[in-house]
C-alpha cells in the first residue's frame, strides 16, 4: 500500500480550530478565535523539554485540562489572556498520550469557544547506542508528487518515535526520468538522506515503480526495462550507501495496483524474472546489502497463489529475505501467517528458512479506535519479533491525508498536517510504539511463556544480563498474575512508565489486560493462572508439614477409591491445642471457597481451621461411630497475596464419645470466586432501570464529555419530580462490606442535592445526597455497606428539586 496514488498538498500547520461546545440544557456557545501554536514541532516532547502551549485568543481567559492515555485527569488551570496570547505549561512528570482541553471564557466567565489537541512526551533515547533494532516507520517523504511528506519534519519526529530506521523509496521514475540511462537524482532525495543521517536513521530502500521510458510505464517484463530497473536500483545504491541498509525489489507485485499490463496468472512469473534481473546487478555492486524479495501484499490465508508460483519457479535463490504486508487485525492470524510462509519457504528451498520481514503493518483509525489501534499495533510488532521476524515497519508515520473516513489514509501514527486537532500531533499508538522502541531495541528474542487456563500472551527478551517479559490480555480481560521471584522487578507500563514491585512471600502480582507492561527481572515461575469457577485441590499428604511439639503425623492409605491422591494424613493429637500446619500454595490472590474432605472415626478431635491467623469457618466435630469420609464447606476466605499460606488444623475438643484428639485429613478444596474485581452498572446495563411519572422522561446524551461508557441518562427535574428516579441494581457474588461509587458527568445545569436511596441487605439508607454540579468523570465515593449475595441491593436516584439529575454509572468494591 506504500504507493499508491492521492491527491494532497502538504503545508505545516501547527494549529487547531474551533470546536463550539453544548450539552444538555445549555445552547451552543458563539464561535470565538482560538488558535493553539504548537512550541515543539507536533507536540512531542521529551522528557526535558518545556512543555508549552500558545493559545492565541480574543477572550478573556483559558481554562485547560488534559487526560491520559486511560482517560485520567493529569493536570488543569487557568491562565489570563494577554495582548490576545496566553501560554499553558504542563507538567505531567511521566510519559505517554495527553489530550488537551482548551476552553476560551469572556469576561463574565462563560465558555465562548473550546477545542483540543493531543500532546506526547518521551524518554530520552540515544539512537547512536542502538546497535540492534527491528523496529521502522513509513514515510513518503522522499518525493514530490501528491502524498509527498516533510522530511524536515517527519525524519525528526521517527527519532522521538525510537526506530532506527524508515521505508521509503526513491522512485524509478523520478530519477530516470527524461532519458535512458541518465540518472538525475534531486534535490529533495539529497535532502531526505542528509536528514535521515542528521537524526542518526537509516532506510529500507524500496526500489519502485514504473517508469514511463520503458513498456510504455507498466510492469517492466522487457529485457531492456528488466535491465534498467536492476540498474536504476544499483544507481540508487552507489548513490546512498551509507543510510540504504535494505533493499526490497518492488513493492506489493502480487496485486494490480502494482503490476500494471499484467494479468494475476502472469504477475508471479514476471516479478521472478525481475528478481532474477536485479540481485546480481545489484549484489555485484554491494555484496553486504540485504536484497528483499516478495513485499506481498496477500498473505497465504487470502492467496497462495503468487508466493507458491514464486517460489517454485526459484525465486528465493534471488532474494536474501522475504517481505509480506500484513494488516490484519488478529495477531493470532499474523502467527499462522509466519508459519505458513515459513513452511512454504522450506518446502521449496530444500528444509532451509531465510530472514522473514513485515515491512508494512498497519492499523486505521477510520474503522477503529485510536486506543485499538494503540495497543493492538503494538501488539502485532511484539508478536511479529518473537515469531521470528527480523523488521517491522509500522505503516504509516503520517496519516497520508486528513480524511478521517478513509482507511487507507487514516493508519498514521500522527495526524496529517491538516487535521484540525493539530499537525502532527500524535495518536495514542504513537506512544505505545515509542514504549516498544525503547523498551525492545538491543534485545534478543528469549522464549514464549506457557501459562495454562488463561489468555495472557508472555515473550522473553534479553538485553546484556537483563530479561524482558512483555505481557498481556489476548481476549482483553482482566486477568491477575502472579509472579514469582527472588528479587524485585522492574515493571513498566504501555506507555513506558516505570515502577520497582518488591515480592511478597516471593510473589509480584500483576494486573493485566490488553495494555502491554513490560517487566524486568528475574521472575523463576509464573503458574496457571486461577479464572472465576477454578477448583485447586491440595492433597496434604504432599505438602509441607509441621505438628504441635510432641506430636506426629503419619500417612494413611486404604482401599483404593477410600482416599483422594496417594492417600491422607493423620496427627496422632492427645490433647487440645494440637495441631497440624500445612502449607497451601494460592496461585493468585482473591476470594475462594474452602472445601476440607476429612475421614471421621470413633478417635476424632474437634478442629477449628485457622488461615494465616484468623478464623475459617465453624469448629467442626470428626467424631463417628464408623469411618466415614466427609467433604465440609468452610465458607470463603479472601487471600491478598499469591504463594504458600499457613492452614492450621488447631485441635479444640472432642466429642463426648470420641476415644481421642486424631484427625485424619484427605484434602483441602479451593474454588476461586469472583468477588476480586469491582462490580460497575451502568446506565445503559440490564442492571439499569428507569421511572419517570410526570411530563418529562429520562433521556440519554454523550456530551458533554466525562461520563463513563458511552453515555448518561438525565432528567429535568421538578419539584413535582421528587417520585422519577433510575436504580441500579448488581448482582452481588459475596456477602461481605463494599465501598459504593457514583459516578457523572458534571456541569453547572445540574442538580446540587439528588437524593440517594441505598438498599443494602435489608437496611435502608436515605440520609445520601450528591452534588452533580462538581467532581464529574471521576468515581466518587457515597459509603461503605454491608452487602448481601444476589440481586437484593440497590442504589436509587431520584429527581432533584432543580437542575438535571444524572444517572450514569456506580460501582461497587469489595472491601478485602
Amino acid at each position: 500500500m506504500m504507493l499508491k496514488s492521492a491527491k494532497v498538498v502538504c503545508s505545516l500547520v501547527v494549529a487547531t480550530t474551533v470546536i463550539a461546545a453544548s450539552f444538555v440544557g445549555v445552547s451552543p456557545v458563539k464561535a470565538a478565535s482560538l488558535t493553539i501554536v504548537q512550541s515543539v514541532m507536533g507536540n512531542i516532547f521529551y522528557e526535558n523539554d518545556a512543555k508549552t502551549f500558545n493559545v492565541q485568543t480574543d477572550g478573556a481567559s483559558v481554562d485547560w485540562s488534559y487526560t491520559d492515555y486511560w482517560g485520567s485527569t493529569v493536570e488543569s488551570g487557568t491562565v489570563p489572556v494577554s495582548a490576545g496570547s496566553a501560554v499553558i505549561t504542563v507538567s505531567p512528570n511521566k510519559y505517554g498520550w495527553f489530550q488537551l482541553l482548551v476552553k476560551v471564557k469572556d469576561s463574565s466567565g462563560a465558555v465562548i469557544t473550546q477545542t483540543e489537541t493531543s500532546f506526547a512526551v518521551v524518554s530520552n533515547f540515544d539512537l547512536n547506542q542502538v546497535t540492534s533494532s527491528h523496529f521502522s516507520v513509513q514515510t513518503h517523504a522522499a518525493r514530490t508528487d501528491g502524498i509527498a511528506q516533510d522530511a524536515s519534519v517527519l525524519l525528526p519526529i521517527a527519532k522521538k518515535l525510537g526506530v532506527k530506521s524508515v521505508r521509503d523509496s526513491f522512485r524509478w521514475s523520478d530519477i530516470e526520468d527524461t532519458t535512458k540511462g541518465i540518472y538525475n537524482f534531486k534535490s529533495f532525495h539529497n535532502n531526505f538522506m542528509n536528514t535521515l543521517t542528521a537524526n542518526n536513521l537509516s532506510m529500507i530502500f524500496t526500489a519502485a515503480l514504473n517508469n514511463p521510458l520503458y513498456d510504455n510505464g507498466n510492469f517492466p517484463t522487457s529485457t531492456e526495462a528488466l535491465t534498467a530497473y536492476a540498474n536504476y536500483a544499483k544507481a540508487a545504491f552507489q548513490r546512498y550507501p551509507s543510510q540504504n541498509k535494505w533493499m526490497e525489489v518492488w513493492n506489493e507485485p502480487d496485486i494490480k495496483t502494482f503490476t500494471m499490463g499484467l494479468t494475476p496468472e502472469q504477475r508471479p512469473g514476471a516479478y521472478f524474472e525481475l528478481l532474477k534481473a536485479t540481485y546480481p546487478v545489484v549484489k555485484n555492486a554491494a555484496p553486504n546489502l540485504p536484497i528483499i524479495g516478495g513485499v506481498v501484499a496477500s498473505t497465504y490465508q487470502a492467496n497462495a497463489t503468487f508466493p507458491n508460483t514464486l517460489f517454485s519457479l526459484g525465486g528465493l535463490s534471488y532474494m536474501d529475505q522475504f517481505s509480506f504486508h500484513n494488516y490484519n487485525t488478529d495477531p493470532n492470524i499474523l502467527a499462522i501467517d509466519i508459519t505458513d510462509f515459513n513452511n512454504r519457504i522450506r518446502f521449496y528451498n530444500n528444509n532451509v528458512t531465510i530472514p522473514m520481514d513485515m515491512t508494512e503493518n498497519g492499523i486505521s483509525t477510520a474503522n477503529f479506535s485510536e486506543e485499538f489501534q494503540a495497543y493492538r499495533q503494538a501488539q502485532k510488532t511484539i508478536l511479529g519479533y518473537a515469531n521470528g521476524l527480523n523488521l517491522m515497519s509500522s505503516y504509516n508515520l503520517q496519516d497520508k491525508l486528513y480524511d478521517p473516513t478513509n482507511v487507507d489514509n487514516s493508519r498514521g501514527l500522527v495526524r496529517n498536517p491538516k487535521d484540525p486537532k493539530g499537525a502532527y500531533v500524535p495518536k495514542k499508538a504513537f506512544s505505545t510504539y515509542a514504549a516498544l522502541t525503547r523498551q525492545l531495541s538491543n534485545t534478543t528474542f528469549g522464549s514464549a511463556d506457557t501459562i495454562s487456563n488463561s489468555s495472557i500472551a508472555s515473550y522473553t527478551f534479553t538485553k546484556g544480563t537483563d530479561t524482558i517479559r512483555t505481557m498481556w490480555t489476548t481476549d482483553g480481560s482482566t486477568q491477575g498474575v502472579s509472579l514469582h521471584t527472588n528479587s524485585p522487578l522492574m515493571v513498566s507500563d504501555i506507555m513506558g512508565n516505570s515502577r520497582m514491585h518488591t515480592p511478597i512471600n516471593g510473589v509480584v502480582q500483576l494486573t493485566l489486560n490488553q495494555n502491554i507492561q513490560y517487566i524486568k527481572g528475574n521472575i523463576t515461575r509464573i503458574p496457571p493462572n486461577v479464572s472465576t469457577g477454578t477448583v485447586i485441590t491440595a492433597e496434604v499428604e504432599s505438602l509441607p508439614t509441621t505438628v504441635s511439639s510432641g506430636d506426629s503425623h503419619t500417612l494413611i492409605t486404604g482401599t483404593t477409591g477410600t482416599y483422594s491422591g496417594t492417600g491422607a494424613d493423620k496427627l496422632s493429637a492427645n490433647a487440645v491445642d494440637d495441631y497440624v500446619t500445612y502449607a497451601v500454595y494460592i496461585p493468585q490472590p482473591g476470594a475462594y471457597d474452602i472445601k476440607v474432605k476429612s475421614i471421621l472415626n470413633s478417635d476424632r478431635g474437634t478442629y477449628q481451621l485457622v488461615i494465616d491467623g484468623t478464623n475459617v469457618g465453624s469448629r467442626q466435630d470428626e467424631y463417628r461411630s464408623s469411618s466415614l469420609s466427609v467433604e465440609t464447606d468452610l465458607g470463603n476466605y479472601y487471600f491478598g497475596t499469591a504463594g504458600n499460606k499457613e492452614f492450621k488444623f488447631q485441635v479444640v475438643g472432642k466429642n463426648a464419645s470420641s476415644s481421642g484428639y486424631t484427625l485424619l485429613l484427605d484434602y483441602v478444596k479451593l474454588t476461586k470466586l469472583s468477588v476480586d474485581q469491582d462490580i460497575i452498572v451502568d446506565n445503559t446495563d440490564s442492571g439499569a432501570t428507569f421511572n419517570a411519572t410526570f411530563h418529562s422522561k429520562w433521556s440519554t446524551s454523550d456530551k458533554p464529555k466525562g461520563y463513563y461508557g458511552t453515555n448518561y441518562a438525565h432528567y429535568k427535574s421538578t419539584a413535582a419530580g421528587q417520585t422519577s428516579w433510575a436504580m441500579w441494581t448488581p448482582d452481588i457474588p459475596l456477602e461481605g462490606d463494599y465501598k459504593l461509587y457514583m459516578w457523572w458527568p458534571s456541569g453547572p445545569n445540574r442538580a446540587d442535592a439528588a437524593p440517594l436511596i441505598i438498599q443494602y441487605g435489608a437496611s435502608t439508607d436515605t440520609g445520601q445526597t450528591v452534588n452533580q454540579k462538581v467532581d464529574g468523570g471521576m468515581w466518587n465515593l457515597i459509603g461503605t455497606y454491608h452487602l448481601t449475595p444476589g440481586t437484593g441491593n440497590f442504589v436509587k436516584i431520584t429527581g432533584a428539586a432543580h437542575g438535571f439529575t444524572i444517572a450514569d454509572a456506580v460501582k461497587f468494591e469489595w472491601v478485602h
